[in-house]
């Protein structure tokens, strides 16, 4: 057989394995919709934090003058410290995994560190979710702890 062959066979094989076992397919579904909810956020976050702070600052302090006034500067990053936002993200990512090291190597399964991370998740949502007037310091630890249990549920699967 040739190797175009031999490769089609053994995807067409994989496929239905996969159909065909249910526990491989819901993880596969599982991993695809977290992946997905991920991707979102990434393409997402500069657009959503640059939106808020408009609101919260409706007189830019980066504009650039062009022919026809003045304009929003997308490349700036006076207003927000994209750096140190995409820092914060990965010490989260650093913290989850250094969290859920030290929970499994004290015998906590990951099944009970699932469900901690899911409450921790669900408050952290609500508490962002709730009307505020202004950005606070209790919003950057929600921020803070929602990320952690994001990557944490990332690296316990």
């Amino acid at each position: 057989a040739k190797p175009k062959e031999r490769v089609h066979g053994a995807l067409l094989n994989a496929a239905i394995t996969v159909w065909n076992t249910p526990n491989i397919l819901n993880c596969c579904i599982i991993g695809s919709l977290f992946e997905s909810a991920m991707y979102i956020f990434i393409f997402l976050w500069t657009p959503a934090l640059t939106s808020i702070e408009n609101e919260l600052n409706p007189n830019p302090v980066n504009a650039i003058v062009d022919g026809a006034g003045l304009e929003d500067d997308p490349h700036s990053d006076e207003n927000l410290p994209f750096g140190w936002i995409f820092s914060s993200f990965m010490v989260c990512c650093m913290l989850g995994t250094i969290a859920f090291s030290h929970l499994s190597n004290a015998g906590v399964t990951a099944s009970r560190c699932l469900v901690g991370v899911l409450a921790l998740s669900s408050l952290s949502f609500l508490a962002m979710a709730a009307p505020h007037s202004s950005v606070s310091i209790e919003n950057d630890a929600n921020f803070v702890s929602m990320n952690s249990a994001a990557y944490t549920i990332q690296y316990a699967g």
